[in-house]
């Protein structure tokens, strides 16, 4: 009798270009070639036509929390007020009304937010606001200040046309304009020059003393 044929699976052949690779098979049979999966290529869009672009949303800041305010404490009661500027003297408004000139020893006024004016001729004037804490024994409550001087002017008359003016050695151009000195406490050299010639010295002390050019004042230096 005919002895009956067994199908055997035949192995597709390997597509060229693909890797071959042993398939461990198990114990008893016979290993056979199998072919790799090729890697996975980008896909590309068809002709003709252009994909659509990426969109990246863009993260949205949180706003920042507003300042949280600080409440000045409500003060009542009485209080006693010190006013101290140094270098000048100042009359002292407080809620409008004239409490006299510095130095002082304190004043007596209603505890809480006062509004304060330092006025004086040699002084830029000065309007701010206090909160005064009512007065529990010791030192009274101490307002410090330094104010900013008025410039001083100096003024210049019967000096020959093309007198040439340095002060300090430094050359400030032909006589004629008003010339501000701001600093106070200081001596200021003033020289008149005509051609080659020195035809006037001048010696300026700025200040509050007896003698001194005084802020917001004026000097008119005259030619002899």
């Amino acid at each position: 009798a005919p002895v009956p044929m067994l199908a055997v699976p035949v192995a597709e052949a390997p597509a060229p270009g693909d890797r071959v690779v042993d398939d461990p098979a198990p114990a008893g049979i016979q290993g056979r070639p199998v072919a790799a999966v090729a890697p996975s290529r980008p896909v590309q869009p068809p002709p003709g036509r252009t994909p659509a672009p990426v969109v990246v949303e863009e993260a949205v800041a949180e706003p920042s929390p507003e300042p949280v305010a600080v409440l000045e404490p409500e003060y009542t009661g009485a209080a006693r007020l010190r006013v101290v500027i140094h270098d000048a003297r100042v009359q002292v408004f407080i809620d409008g009304q004239d409490r006299g000139w510095t130095p002082m020893s304190y004043l007596e006024v209603p505890a809480g937010k006062r509004e304060i004016r330092l006025v004086s001729p040699y002084t830029q004037e000065v309007t701010f606001v206090e909160n005064v804490p009512p007065f529990s024994g010791g030192d009274p409550h101490e307002i410090q200040r330094r104010l900013d001087f008025k410039p001083a002017t100096v003024r210049f008359s019967g000096f020959p046309d093309g007198t040439r003016l340095k002060i300090d050695g430094r050359d400030r151009g032909l006589v004629g304009e008003p010339v501000l000195l701001e600093e106070m406490k200081r001596d200021y050299t003033f020289t008149f020059e005509l051609g080659d010639e020195v035809i006037r010295l001048e010696s300026v002390h700025t200040g509050i003393e007896d003698g001194d050019l005084l802020p917001g004042n004026q000097l008119v230096i005259r030619h002899r």
